[in-house]
């Protein structure tokens, strides 16, 4: 017997899809409710409701001449809720609060089916909603007994002491990514935030029975014209298409997981080079054949290896993102605001002296790139650990194997990491972060202070410097230079005073010193030529 022999069709009847109601039918359950309660039993005398957070909120009457009905526990909660003092209207409680939470969020595959004459009405959804009881009375009690007890100077902490002032540190704020922002506004916080920004909407309720429910309920099996044509030329594929429609985004299949974690049945709907950067995103560094083992029957091996040099740069045989697909130029870092131009740069220097195997210092990379410390911190935590009393070294041992299967490609990387390196210490110096831009920067400055001899005609000219007959020292100077000074001075007086005297003597006798045999003029007597 096979599977239509055991399940027989025992009816046929014909399916139509109304849309008069598509935007305005709600289905409201009450669980704590019984089934067996006629609904003319609710009398509901005031109703409330919040269309963008579908939010009900309904008041219904009490009866409170029912004989299961207390009345002096009654009684007792108006006082409380009037202040202790005598209601002026209804001395008893004679009202219940019911408020609805959303059951689903997504109601784009949620129906209302309706039979009649042998016909089957589907009406879309737009929303499902749960009542419960609320006791608003109970908190109106608790905050005015606070009140009474505050104002006769009682202790309403309990037990709890103020928080005393605090410093607060001021920090950028964090940039969000599309995932964690969807995540956020899904928050329980959140939701409820925007909640309580939205106003109630008074609405009018009506009875089942009554004229206006009647015209409401003939709108669930009325299907317009061009409904029943739509549906004769509908194929099965596309009737269902419309009755549960795919959805395009991929969203919805992501499961309730933290923040921070990716889940690889939401990757595998997008292309293969952004798998690829989403997930060297999340890890930062990862080995090829771990990358090859997430991604095994999407993509062969050749193809992968392709991808992953556009979006990741190998440091020791592993591949690690690149620093231009964490910091684009118009971002900045979480702690201190520091540029993404700055923060890749300082990335990839990072990056390009573990792909050399060296350890590094943190002081010694800070004084290079000129980091602040939560930032240089957040860069090393990410491809490399802390090793004591050695330093910092990358996170994953070499990968000897994959460097000896892909002489190419390393070959390859080698060569870009050499002129990337180039690059960066060209930035470097420019900007003065390392001892070689610092001398640079200092000796044009002295050369823009200096000047030029071109530039200023009076220093042609300088000023003759006359030399001072009288001795001094200065206190850094020894007692040697000291007195070396003042016999100098004195054999210079001597030697002014024997000059006088040969100069005496040859105006007397009228002719002039010689040297070997020509005439011989002092110092004093060669005439000025440069005034």
């Amino acid at each position: 017997m096979n599977e239509d022999e055991e399940d027989p069709v025992v009816s046929e009847m014909p399916v139509f899809l109304a849309h008069t109601l598509e935007d305005q039918l709600y289905l409201i359950q009450h669980p704590t409710r019984p089934a067996a309660l006629p609904p003319e039993n609710d009398n509901i005398i005031r109703c409330c409701f919040k269309p963008d957070h579908q939010e009900l909120l309904m008041e219904l009457s009490v009866d409170t001449e029912n004989p299961n009905y207390d009345t002096s526990h009654g009684e007792q909660i108006a006082i409380n809720v009037d202040g202790g003092k005598k209601p002026t209207g209804y001395s008893l409680m004679d009202k219940r609060t019911l408020q609805s939470t959303r059951v689903v969020t997504d109601t784009s595959s949620c129906a209302l089916a309706t039979l009649k004459n042998r016909q089957m009405f589907i009406v879309p959804l737009k929303g499902i909603m749960s009542v419960q009881p609320t006791f608003p009375h109970l908190d109106v009690t608790d905050k005015r007994a606070k009140e009474e007890a505050k104002e006769m100077g009682e202790d309403v902490s309990g037990g709890e002491e103020e928080e005393s002032e605090k410093q607060v540190t001021v920090k950028f704020a964090r940039q969000e990514s599309d995932r964690v922002k969807r995540a956020r506004e899904q928050s329980y916080n959140y939701l409820s935030k925007r909640s309580a920004e939205e106003k109630w909407y008074q609405t009018k309720y009506h009875l089942p029975n009554s004229r206006q429910s009647e015209r409401e309920k003939a709108k669930l099996t009325s299907v317009e014209l061009s409904d029943q044509l739509g549906a004769m030329c509908l194929t099965a594929r596309q009737y269902m298409d419309n009755l549960v429609p795919v959805q395009q985004d991929p969203t919805w299949l992501l499961p309730s997981m933290p923040s921070h974690v990716t889940s690889l049945t939401a990757l595998s709907n997008l292309p293969l080079p952004d798998i690829v950067l989403a997930i060297l995103k999340e890890v930062k560094i990862i080995t090829f054949e771990q990358l090859a083992g997430l991604l095994a029957g999407q993509a062969d091996r050749v193809k992968l290896l392709r991808c992953v040099q556009q979006v990741a740069v190998l440091v020791q045989g592993n591949w690690v993102v690149r620093s231009e697909c964490l910091y684009n130029k118009e971002s900045i870092s979480e702690h201190n605001g520091v540029p993404g131009e700055i923060m890749c740069r300082a990335r990839d220097y990072i990056l390009y002296q573990l792909s050399e195997g060296k350890v590094l210092e943190r002081k010694q990379v800070a004084a290079t790139v000129r980091l602040p410390p939560e930032e240089l911190k957040t860069l090393l935590s990410q491809v490399a650990r802390l090793r004591r009393n050695k330093g910092w070294e990358l996170v994953l041992p070499p990968d000897s194997e994959f460097i000896d299967r892909n002489s190419e490609v390393v070959e390859r990387q080698t060569r870009a990491w050499a002129s990337k390196f180039k690059q960066i210490m060209e930035a470097l110096e420019g900007d003065g972060t390392t001892p070689q831009g610092k001398g640079r920067s200092r000796r044009r400055e002295s050369s823009m202070s200096g000047g030029s001899d071109l530039e200023s005609p009076q220093r042609l000219k300088a000023p003759p410097r006359h030399r001072k007959d009288s001795s001094f020292s200065s206190d850094t100077e020894s007692g040697t230079e000291s007195g070396r000074r003042k016999r100098n001075s004195e054999s210079s007086e001597g030697h002014k005073v024997k000059t006088e005297q040969r100069k005496k003597r040859n105006s007397e006798s009228g002719s002039e010193p010689k040297l070997n045999g020509k005439s011989k003029r002092t110092k004093n007597e060669i005439p000025e030529v440069f005034s």
